[in-house]
């Protein structure tokens, strides 16, 4: 690859990338096939390849059987490091632990009291994070990223601007308390976004670019991802109707609210798929025998598939994505 008047750091950082997602693409590919991957010379590749494997990054695969002396194959090495996700609800929290291609090594569940204060609710998040890390058998050290997911607003400096749901919750710099438990920055955002992160990577809305994401459980809110991005607004508060009485998606609503609630949103923002959390089949029934007449294109409406998990997971995605961000950042 040639950068006509480039730098030279600009160039290896793109012959890297090439490579790093060569590997990605799956399968443990010889020099040859990966060189044509990455659409660059076999000695570019193979210089690229030393200094990824001297980062940790590579790793060699076993030798096929076969006539004459096997090619050497390549693939990424996923253990090179961790990412952590940390879900936090009015009366539990999950903590995910995978490998940097998304593989799980841990889970941990706890309960929690939803009248707890912020410090006893904090020390109970601290606690579950060790013991995750300890199933899992990873040290802090070990991790590239971590993400949080909590109810509430949530500010770019990962302060919890406003939150409805958790006593005192208001205030609490979440991403400092974490970063400081961890030893790293921590990624926080709002529970509902994180959600609708965590069913397009892995629930009812694989794939979708265009989702809508309702939680209807022990509150209201909205998340939605549009052209594969989250939207989380001018200020982080994109999404939050249950902060609001009357508008058809805040609070206990009947089935009239939710319909023309649902409705509403999706004519505004053209989803391919709504995912929709904490409803029974009964509401799913009537959702979508009564909100696809009201919209102007065909959209699914989907019951999430992840659950209690889904904030956790959806913040795990959230520390991956910035991982791959750094990865192939050029």
């Amino acid at each position: 690859m040639n950068v006509p008047g480039g730098d030279s750091s600009v160039l290896r950082r793109l012959n890297t990338a090439a490579v790093l997602r060569g590997l990605r693409d799956g399968g443990e590919p010889t020099l040859t096939e990966l060189a044509a991957r990455a659409g660059l010379s076999r000695p570019t590749t193979e210089d690229v390849l030393a200094d990824l494997a001297g980062r940790g990054l590579v790793t060699a695969a076993a030798a096929r059987q076969g006539r004459g002396r096997p090619a050497r194959r390549y693939r990424f090495h996923a253990a090179a490091g961790h990412a952590l996700g940390v879900g936090i609800g009015a009366a539990h929290v999950g903590v995910f632990v995978a490998d940097l291609a998304g593989e799980a090594a841990a889970r941990h569940h706890a309960v929690l009291g939803h009248g707890w204060p912020p410090a006893e609710r904090l020390a109970a998040v601290r606690t579950a994070v060790r013991a995750a890390l300890a199933k899992a058998g990873v040290e802090r050290s070990a991790l590239w990223a971590a993400g949080a997911g909590t109810p509430g607003v949530v500010t770019a400096d990962g302060r919890v601007a406003r939150c409805e749901v958790l006593p005192g919750w208001a205030g609490v710099e979440l991403g400092r308390v974490l970063g400081r438990a961890l030893g790293r920055p921590v990624l926080v955002d709002n529970d509902a976004n994180l959600a609708a992160l965590a069913e397009r990577w892995a629930g009812a809305a694989r794939g979708a670019d265009d989702v809508l994401y309702v939680l209807a459980g022990e509150h209201t809110g909205m998340g939605v991802v549009a052209g594969g991005r989250l939207h989380r607004g001018r200020s982080g508060a994109a999404g939050e109707v249950g902060v609001r009485p009357g508008l058809g998606l805040s609070g206990p609503a009947d089935d009239d609210a939710m319909v023309h609630g649902i409705a509403g949103a999706a004519l505004a923002l053209d989803p391919e798929v709504v995912v929709v959390a904490g409803a029974g089949d009964r509401l799913m029934e009537t959702l979508r025998r009564r909100v696809r007449p009201l919209c102007v294109t065909p959209v699914r409406i989907e019951a999430a598939e992840l659950g209690a998990d889904a904030v956790g997971l959806g913040a795990l995605r959230l520390a991956l994505d910035h991982v791959e961000r750094d990865l192939f950042r050029v």
